[in-house]
C-alpha cells in the first residue's frame, strides 16, 4: 500500500553515491575507483586484470569469446548484481559500452551505421539512448554506488582557436549519465616512470559536500584526496581528527 510522507520539510540526505570520472589513459582513473567499498568492475577495455577489483568482462564471456548480446548480458549482470555483496558498481568504460550497444542494434538490423535504412531519422539513435537510459536508471534503483569511467579527449574550436579537454563520451550520452552522478571527478598526472605525479579534480557537484555528509570513512578519505572536494578549514579538520 502506497502512503505518502507527511506534508513537513525534511532534512535532505547530502551523500553521494553515484560519479562521473574521466581523464587521460593511465592516470589513475580504475585505480581510484579499485578503492570504494566492495567494488565490481564491469570491464570493457582489458586493463582489469590490473586492477585490484574483481571483474567480469563485458564484451567477451567467460571463455573468452565474444558477446554479441550485450543488452541482454547488461540485464543478466544487474540482475545478480542485484543477489551480491557487491556495494560499488564501475562501468570501464561508458563509451565502449555505447559502441558496443550501437554495433548490436545495426547489426540486428543489417544495417552499417546507425543512420542507416530502417534505423535512420532518429531511429537508431534514439534505440541507444533509450539502452543507455535504462541502464542509468536499472543501477540507481540498486543500493550500490555506481562509478562511470570516461577516457578524454581533446575539443578544438577552430573558429575561435581555443581547445579544451572534456570527456571521450558524446555529449548527449554524458548528460544522461552525468546528470544522474553527485560528481564528476577528472584525474590527470604529470612526469614520467617513477617520476609521475597523479592528480584529481572535481569538475562538477551536486552539492556543496562537507565531510560529515559522506558517512563511510572510506570513501570519505577517498573523496578528500580531490582537489576541490572540500575547503582547507574541513581538509585541516579531518587531518587532526586522524592524529587523535
Amino acid at each position: 500500500m502506497i502512503r505518502l510522507p507527511e506534508d513537513k520539510p525534511i532534512k535532505p540526505k547530502k551523500e553521494p553515491k553515484y560519479y562521473f570520472i574521466y581523464g587521460e589513459p593511465m592516470s589513475g582513473k580504475t585505480f581510484f575507483a579499485s578503492y570504494f567499498p566492495h567494488v565490481l568492475d564491469i570491464n570493457t577495455d582489458n586493463n582489469a586484470s590490473q586492477s585490484r577489483a574483481p571483474s567480469i568482462q563485458l564484451l567477451t564471456d567467460e571463455n573468452g569469446q565474444p558477446v554479441y548480446d550485450i543488452i541482454g548480458r547488461l540485464d543478466e549482470i544487474i540482475k545478480l548484481i542485484s543477489k551480491s555483496t557487491f556495494k560499488t558498481i564501475v562501468i570501464d568504460t561508458i563509451e565502449d559500452v555505447v559502441s558496443a550497444v550501437t554495433k548490436q542494434i545495426t547489426d540486428s538490423a543489417n544495417e552499417k551505421y546507425i543512420t542507416d535504412g530502417k534505423l535512420a531519422y532518429g531511429k537508431g539513435s534514439s534505440m541507444v539512448k533509450k539502452v543507455i537510459e535504462d541502464l542509468v536508471l536499472e543501477l540507481k534503483s540498486l543500493p550500490v554506488n555506481v562509478i562511470w569511467i570516461s577516457r578524454e579527449e581533446e575539443q578544438n574550436d577552430i573558429a575561435a582557436g581555443t581547445s579544451k579537454i572534456v570527456p571521450a563520451l558524446k555529449t548527449k550520452y554524458y548528460n544522461i549519465v552525468a546528470g544522474n552522478c553527485d560528481l564528476v571527478i577528472r584525474t590527470s598526472k604529470t612526469g614520467d616512470g617513477q617520476n609521475t605525479t597523479y592528480y584529481r579534480q572535481i569538475k562538477s557537484r551536486r552539492s556543496n559536500y562537507i565531510p560529515q555528509d559522506i558517512t563511510n570513512p572510506q570513501v570519505r578519505n577517498l573523496l578528500a584526496s580531490c582537489m576541490g572536494m572540500f575547503t582547507r578549514e574541513q581538509m585541516e579538520e579531518l587531518k587532526n581528527k586522524k592524529e587523535k
